[in-house]
């Protein structure tokens, strides 16, 4: 079969794309259309993308397994095209994709560093979740994921939260922008900051005060992941503030705030004394907090 030279080809897969949400998952059928002329000038033994997605996209698995093994086989030969795959509309390519390239390291690093610039909301979207899967290899692509933290589409912006959150204090240079997605209007977006804020390690007292805000959230697991950062806190000043907030949290409204409130003020050690009688309170009349708020005191007090 000869390439072809359409500037803009009609893929139609007969697969499914899942469309996840915190509780909800459905199934959608899909016809795919690749907008890109410059995906048709990518070859690969042979073969464009328009060549190759079909595969990839495949319910049958064996047909499925055998592309997935040549592009495997493929080394370093085969980084175009997978690198034009990710800009293929169909998730199913593209979870291909990431498989395929989760190992390759700094390699993979480069071509998402690439695709993150593209036009398309989705690709920017794999872009970030690749570089989440190629974590600690993804360090020098934080540039590219502290951008993608701004995304208009704010799944991206997730994505780049959980990467950043992937690398653990190696990613401190994220915290501003982490803090300014704080105040996103899209409540996913302000969860995962936070969970990445509480991820990163000792927070920067510059953080403190927004995500004591954030302890004020209508989204519960915004409140629950602001009250996990806020057991890192690294200062004095911003310890007494934290512990203040943790304690009021104590009697949040969601039993999950609650014991992150408690587990948070254990966290911080002696520098949460004072809320030993709260944490004892709080036990004496919630049972849910009993068994976090012994462990809780026992690392304030020093006495497992």
């Amino acid at each position: 079969m000869q390439p072809s030279t359409s500037s803009l080809l009609t893929l139609t897969l007969a697969v499914y794309s899942v469309v996840s949400t915190s509780c909800v998952t459905e199934v959608v059928h899909v016809e795919e259309v690749i907008r890109a002329p410059a995906l048709e000038r990518v070859e690969y033994r042979g073969g464009d993308v328009l060549q190759w997605a079909p595969f990839l996209a495949s319910e049958d698995a064996a047909r499925c397994r055998q592309a997935v093994e040549a592009l495997r086989e493929g080394g370093d030969e085969a980084l175009p095209i997978l690198a034009a795959l990710l800009e293929v509309q169909n998730d199913r390519v593209r979870d291909q994709v990431i498989l395929l390239l989760a190992r390759r390291g700094q390699a993979a690093v480069d071509v998402a560093r690439t695709v993150a610039r593209s036009g398309d909301q989705r690709t920017r979207f794999y872009a970030a979740r690749l570089l989440w899967t190629l974590t600690p290899d993804s360090l020098p692509a934080l540039p590219t994921l502290i951008e993608l933290l701004k995304d208009r589409y704010w799944p991206v912006a997730v994505e780049a939260a959980r990467a950043i959150a992937a690398l653990g204090a190696e990613a401190l240079p994220a915290t501003d922008s982490l803090v300014k997605a704080l105040g996103a209007p899209q409540w996913p977006v302000r969860r995962a900051a936070a969970g990445a804020l509480a991820a990163l390690g000792p927070i920067p007292a510059r953080a403190c005060g927004p995500l004591i805000g954030a302890m004020e959230d209508p989204n519960a697991s915004v409140r629950r992941c602001a009250a996990e950062a806020l057991g890192a806190v690294e200062t004095a000043g911003a310890r007494e503030a934290a512990v203040q907030r943790l304690v009021q949290s104590l009697r949040d409204e969601d039993v999950h705030v609650r014991v992150a409130a408690a587990s948070a003020l254990g966290a911080l050690g002696k520098a949460a004394s004072n809320a030993v009688q709260a944490l004892r309170t709080a036990a004496s009349t919630d049972s849910a907090l009993a068994a976090e708020v012994v462990w809780a005191i026992g690392q304030i007090t020093d006495q497992p």
